[in-house]
């Protein structure tokens, strides 16, 4: 499992990204492309997770002031992910633990 594309294309990742995971446009809140991160997230000795996750700069938003993103497929469709800069969340890769755990407790994930 990835997303890793060619750099011509991560323009356009990162706009449906901001669309997709409504990351632009809530109310006042809009955010701004700082960096990709490649995250590997491992359990129990084997690998979970693998992907690049967008890391946003907010504005307008009065408790996160950064944005994590990221797609992946599920049964064919494409699936947005964006979780805020909120303690405990602190950096992409407690982005992804925060998603996998959320996913796991909403019985998403087995």
């Amino acid at each position: 499992m990835g997303n890793n594309l060619p750099f011509e294309k991560k323009s356009v990742v990162v706009s449906a990204l901001c669309e997709g995971a409504s990351i632009c446009g809530i109310g006042r809140m809009t955010g701004m492309h700082e960096r990709s991160a490649v995250v590997v997230e491992r359990f129990g000795g084997k690998t979970v997770w693998v992907g690049v996750v967008e890391s946003f700069a907010l504005t307008g938003d009065p408790k996160a002031k950064r944005c994590y993103a990221w797609s992946y497929q599920d049964k064919g469709e494409i699936q947005y992910v964006s979780v805020p800069e909120i303690p405990p969340v602190v950096s992409p890769e407690t982005a992804v633990k925060v998603a996998i755990v959320n996913d796991v407790k909403l019985g998403e994930i087995t």
